[in-house]
């Protein structure tokens, strides 16, 4: 299971910023469709072949993973995923202090900094060539000369 943050730029920056969250089934980096997600959920436990590859199906604790991201991926979509929560997610904290499945969702899952959070903390690591190529946003543009 693969869960992106920051696929698609936020109006501003700060730890206030709301991010998206998308949650995807992965087989070996290859996301797979809903009938092919729902085809796991009914199996029994063991082994499963899912696109000409045997893998072991654990129904239970995919069907609580799924739960898990679904409610954090449906929270973020209604409220926003702040910076300081995605930053929590892309460093292997959970977002539920105390959970005794965050381990298991751990070893089962990886969340992932999408295309804009990766290009931005990117440039938080090295800012003078970010700020060199990433030009300054509208607001903050001069157009022309300006008269005081």
């Amino acid at each position: 299971m693969t869960a992106q943050i920051g696929g698609k730029p936020p109006v501003g920056l700060g730890l206030n910023t709301l991010l998206d969250f998308q949650l995807e089934v992965t087989l070996d980096g290859e996301r797979l469709t809903a009938a092919e997600i729902r085809e796991l959920l009914e199996k029994s436990d063991g082994l499963a072949l899912v696109r000409g590859r045997w893998v072991e199906v654990d129904g239970e604790r995919l069907r609580r993973m799924l739960e898990h991201f679904r409610e954090v991926e449906r929270t973020a979509a209604e409220h926003g995923l702040g910076f300081r929560e995605a930053a929590r997610l892309l460093a292997g904290a959970d977002l539920e202090a105390g959970d005794a499945s965050a381990d298991e969702r751990a070893e089962w899952s990886q969340v992932v900094a999408g295309p804009w959070l990766a290009e931005t903390l990117k440039g938080l690591r090295s800012p003078r060539d970010w700020h060199e190529s990433t030009p300054a946003p509208p607001s903050t543009r001069r157009s022309g000369p300006t008269s005081r």
